[in-house]
């Protein structure tokens, strides 16, 4: 705790604050508010009020947006690994198509559901969906030309897919970032 307001020995605010540090900080929030409104300033009382709720809703969406973000990373590496299986096979079967197409369509949409959230983020939805749509054609033409194509031509598709696995972790990785920064920010504001 502070020795005193705007010591230059202790900060406010540590930098490396837990939950019962916050909580206790929230617990003393209406003592102060009493003050502030007993002082004529209720204006300044109604804005900490407000500072703490924000600052309580970005915390609760940051651990929800952390934990689906953990949730999404892990059925993604689930599906890259099924992909990768999916390769080395030379002739996929209908059936295994479509059970593929399934899985990514739904990871992809639970993606959008979480990201949705996140307003900075939806153009980078959009540009993920784009490209599902392009994995949906892909699939489609391969279902049409699955058996005309050489050895060849199935050595370039799987590049091409490894390629596209590989931007779609750069992005995952983005959106990390952004959520890590996003972290920052919260934590900066909840002080």
């Amino acid at each position: 705790m502070s020795k005193a307001s705007g010591s230059e020995d202790e900060p406010l605010v540590p930098d490396d604050f837990d939950d019962d540090f916050y909580k206790e900080l929230c617990d003393k929030i209406p003592e102060a508010t009493k003050a502030l409104r007993q002082k004529d300033t209720p204006n300044n009382a109604d804005n900490v009020q407000r500072l703490l709720i924000c600052g309580s809703r970005y915390k609760s969406d940051l651990r929800l947006e952390k934990e689906r973000s953990q949730e999404l990373r892990k059925e993604i590496e689930s599906l890259e690994e099924r992909l990768e299986n999916a390769a080395k096979v030379t002739k996929m079967d209908m059936a295994t198509i479509e059970e593929l197409r399934g899985i990514i369509e739904g990871a992809w949409k639970q993606k959008d559901a979480a990201q949705i959230r996140e307003q900075s983020a939806q153009d980078e939805v959009l540009s993920l969906r784009e490209k599902l749509d392009e994995s949906e054609q892909m699939v489609a033409h391969l279902n049409e030309k699955r058996l005309a194509m050489s050895k060849r031509d199935d050595g370039k598709e799987r590049e091409r897919l490894k390629a596209e696995i590989a931007d779609l972790n750069k992005r995952l990785q983005l959106q990390r970032t952004y959520a890590t920064e996003l972290d920052h920010t919260i934590e900066r504001i909840g002080g």
